[in-house]
């Protein structure tokens, strides 16, 4: 086997240990939810004897997947949450998430070639699977904090727009930035709100980042198709 290998076998024995969760493609998944898969990745990087990694929480809800999918022909998740970028109190009780994880103890060096301490932030194979746990157990808390997972409705209609960045406070309307105001654009169709769309698509409503505009484009020139489908049937895809 090789390092990945070993990796990702470690990977499955830990998704075995939480009830509805599964390991493949890099990632840990739930897809116990008829209406949204909850996904949590370390964030792998394999390069050289190992890995780095960077944790993210998602989720991907399938009609806004799909949806997606209709307009740019690409799967995407409808929003993700870097760990080290959450919560305060989540980064202070593991500084390390970002980590490098390696087969074995090698002598460690720094930038010039000289002997050094081996850095706390990495780990060995064989401490990998506390670490992956811990992984797991919070990102399901990230998801469980930041959507409503009680039925698609409330998931729709509750989606995050901001975070609480470590060192910047609560970030007020993050996710309306860049790819995520495309994204909550996409929710707001699903669950018929037309209005949003048009009101974010507006100069009236300011971003930080310039808006995305081939795909809004894209978007408000189906809208009025979109408003006849949901009016006669109850939903556009």
């Amino acid at each position: 086997m090789t390092f990945k290998d070993d990796v990702y076998h470690i990977c499955n024995e830990v998704a075995g240990e939480f009830e509805g969760w599964s390991f493949a493609t890099g990632s840990f998944r739930n897809k116990t939810l008829k209406h949204t898969e909850l996904i949590v990745s370390p964030g792998f990087y394999f390069r050289g004897g190992g890995c780095n990694t960077q944790p993210d929480a998602g989720v991907v809800n399938r009609r806004a997947a799909k949806l997606f999918k209709f307009f740019f022909g690409q799967d995407l998740w409808i929003l993700r949450i870097l760990f080290q970028m959450e919560l305060e109190d989540y980064y202070r009780a593991s500084p390390h998430y970002v980590t490098q994880i390696f087969s074995e103890r090698f002598p460690a060096v720094d930038m010039y070639g000289r002997p050094g301490p081996w850095p706390e932030q990495w780990i060995v194979l064989t401490q990998s699977k506390d670490y992956l746990k811990k992984v797991l157990a919070d990102g399901i808390d990230v998801i469980n904090k930041y959507f409503d997972l009680s039925s698609e409705e409330n998931f729709l209609n509750h989606l995050p727009t901001g975070f609480k960045k470590r060192e910047a406070g609560y970030v007020e309307n993050a996710f309306y930035e860049d790819l995520g105001g495309i994204m909550l654009c996409i929710a707001a169709l699903v669950r018929g709100d037309f209005a949003f769309v048009e009101k974010f698509a507006s100069d009236d409503f300011k971003t930080l980042i310039p808006k995305r505009e081939v795909e809004l484009k894209k978007i408000l020139a189906a809208l009025p198709d979109l408003r006849r489908q949901f009016a006669e049937t109850g939903k556009v895809i």
